[in-house]
C-alpha cells in the first residue's frame, strides 16, 4: 500500500505499532465506564449542583419588595390616621384650653405661691378623656379634676404622653398628696391615700420646682 507523503511517522522513531507496549484500547477504559466519556460522568456524579436560576431569586425578591411596600404603605395610610400620639406623625394634639385660673397658697405663711392656668373637666366624658393623647400642656397650665362628691380617687398614666405631677385634694381644698414626675404610658395605678373631691395634673417637675407640698391650698 502507498505510504502517504505526509505520515510522519509517531514518536517512537520507526517502531511498528506491533512494538507499542500499551494494552488495546477496549482494556484502557474505566471498570465504570458506561459508554460516554469519563469527564462528563465525574461531572455528573461528583460536580456541584447547579444553582437555582436567576430569574427564580429576581422573582421571590420582587415578591418580597412588594410585600414590604404594601404593608408599609397599609400602615401609613390606612391604620396610621386611626390611631392618635406618637404612632401618627399627621396627629394634631387638642390644645389646651383655658378655663379658669388656679392659686397655690403656702400652708404656714399663707402667702401666694403660684397662679396658673386651668382646663376643668367636671363632667364624666372629659373626666374619662382628661389628657389622654394629649402632646402638650403648658408650663403654666394645668387640668383640674372637680367631681361632685369626696371619695377615694384613683389615676393612671396609660395613654398619656406627658410625665405629669398628680396632686389630690380633699373638700377643704387642702392638697392631701402629690405623686410627683409620674413616667407617660405607665398602667401602674395612682391611689388618692384618702378621700378627695378635686384632682390637679400639672407637668412633672411642677411642685418641685415652687416648692409645693402637702399641706399647702388651693383657690379657684
Amino acid at each position: 500500500m502507498a505510504q502517504n507523503k505526509n505520515y510522519k511517522g509517531n514518536n517512537n522513531k520507526g517502531q511498528s505499532r506491533n512494538n507499542d507496549k500499551r494494552p488495546p484500547r477496549d482494556q484502557q477504559r474505566s471498570p465504570n465506564h458506561d459508554g460516554r466519556d469519563g469527564a462528563k460522568k465525574e461531572d455528573r456524579s461528583g460536580g456541584k449542583p447547579s444553582k437555582p436560576s436567576s430569574n427564580n431569586d429576581l422573582l421571590w425578591f420582587s415578591v418580597v419588595m412588594a410585600l414590604v411596600a404594601g404593608s408599609f404603605l397599609f400602615n401609613r395610610f390606612y391604620l396610621a390616621p386611626k390611631r392618635p400620639g406618637v404612632y401618627n406623625p399627621n396627629y394634631k394634639s387638642p390644645p389646651f384650653r383655658k378655663e379658669g385660673n388656679l392659686t397655690f397658697i403656702d400652708a404656714q405663711a399663707k402667702h401666694r405661691i403660684i397662679e396658673i392656668d386651668v382646663e376643668i373637666a367636671d363632667r364624666l366624658v372629659e373626666q374619662n378623656r382628661g389628657l389622654m393623647n394629649r402632646r402638650f400642656l403648658p408650663a403654666n397650665g394645668g387640668m383640674l379634676y372637680a367631681y361632685k362628691e369626696s371619695a377615694p380617687r384613683t389615676f393612671t398614666m396609660q395613654n398619656i404622653f406627658l410625665s405629669l405631677d398628680v396632686l389630690f385634694i380633699n373638700t377643704d381644698q387642702e392638697i392631701t398628696r402629690i405623686a410627683e414626675e409620674r413616667p407617660p404610658l405607665s398602667p401602674a395605678s395612682i391611689p388618692s391615700g384618702g378621700k378627695a373631691q378635686y384632682m390637679l395634673l400639672v407637668q412633672g417637675g411642677f411642685c418641685k420646682a415652687f416648692n409645693i407640698r402637702v399641706g399647702d391650698h388651693i383657690e379657684f
